[in-house]
């Protein structure tokens, strides 16, 4: 029997969020005998991720750094629409806000199913040009899959399109109990202005709680701000930033509390994968995702955006009371259930590869 030929686009398979649901859509994918996956990267960055060797990894002949912007678009634009028409997939499915409409133009004309998904918050700007272009040429995709309800309520509205399904991310399986807990506030993420690492550290300042360590990882552009904060507050002793870990599961597995200071999110991987491993988390309800993850005073705490006192006296009140991070610990696993990676890349490959879909 001929296999079914699904092609994946995004820009590269580095460390982030969006990448690492793509490695493990493919992954997945790979597993059923029936599917031929291709992946199309534009930049030959070093792969992060596993990826299995049955997957066709599809680069770029040139380099982006040594071109100007435009000359690379040309040549992207090439490179796309002539490997697609090689591999000849059933459908593709491409990740991302900056580049999603471009796949669509590249891929004008061909047959094939067209999917796109964007992995940044319901409200964020690509820049005047690229919101034009993208409510133009998203009505062009075959579907679109948003990651939360709100992601396709806005998108229903900018583009009207009639095809929009809600898939939340998967999440790998992160076994409860292996690790012995400690009493550790963990953070994970980039350090980037909307992930608000800065204020957790006045957080913990002021609480200032006895035999508590207050642990990041991640990397970004703001590490080196942070860190100087963290001297200045006089917390340096008591907070430790590990950078990119390859055992972060261990970090969840033995965290008692997870908090998540962002103020804007496409889909919250870090705090979904924080309360599947039964962290107790604590989250700002921003835009968009933690509303979707965790039922208030139930499965974590809620607080609404800028609430700087609640943050502090709720984070407080886990440290206090071993009960409460118990409770919510044994809610939080639940999630586990919803978000199995192999069920969500199932609902993934049935929408993209849904005979119904109309090219």
């Amino acid at each position: 029997m001929e296999k079914i030929k699904i092609c994946l686009l995004i820009p590269s398979l580095t460390s982030g969020g969006a990448e690492r649901v793509m490695a493990t859509l493919a992954n997945n994918f790979a597993n059923n005998p029936g599917i031929e996956v291709h992946l199309i990267l534009y930049m030959k960055n070093e792969v992060f991720y596993n990826i299995d060797p049955k997957i066709s990894i599809h680069y770029p002949g040139f380099n982006y750094k040594n071109y100007p912007f435009f000359i690379y678009i040309f040549l992207l634009f090439g490179f796309i629409r002539k490997t697609l028409k090689k591999i000849r997939p059933a459908s593709f499915l491409s990740f991302g806000g900056k580049y999603n409409s471009f796949v669509l133009l590249a891929s004008e004309g061909l047959e094939m199913k067209r999917f796109i998904s964007d992995r940044s918050r319901p409200s964020i700007s690509y820049g005047k040009l690229t919101d034009l272009l993208n409510r133009f040429m998203y009505r062009r995709a075959t579907g679109i899959i948003a990651q939360t309800d709100m992601a396709k309520k806005v998108l229903k509205e900018r583009t009207g399109h009639s095809n929009i399904k809600v898939i939340p991310n998967p999440v790998r399986e992160i076994p409860k109990g292996i690790q012995e807990t400690e009493n550790i506030i963990l953070n994970v993420g980039r350090f980037i202005k909307s992930k608000n690492q800065e204020l957790l550290l006045e957080y913990f300042a002021e609480i200032d709680p006895e035999n508590w360590r207050l642990v990041f990882i991640g990397d970004g552009p703001l590490l080196e701000k942070t860190q100087e904060k963290a001297r200045t507050l006089g917390i340096n002793v008591k907070t430790e930033f590990l950078g990119v870990v390859d055992n972060v599961d261990t970090y969840y597995q033995k965290s008692k509390i997870f908090a998540f200071t962002s103020i804007s999110e496409g889909f919250p991987n870090a705090l979904a994968e924080a309360m599947c491993a039964g962290c107790a988390c604590i989250s700002f309800d921003c835009e968009a995702g933690p509303g979707d993850l965790i039922t208030n005073n139930k499965s974590g705490f809620l607080v609404p955006i800028n609430d700087n006192r609640s943050f502090v006296n709720l984070v407080k009140e886990l440290i206090d009371s071993p009960t409460q991070i118990d409770k919510f610990s044994k809610e939080a696993v639940k999630l586990n259930s919803l978000l199995n990676s192999h069920k969500i890349s199932k609902k993934y490959l049935s929408f993209i590869s849904d005979e119904k879909s109309s090219v």
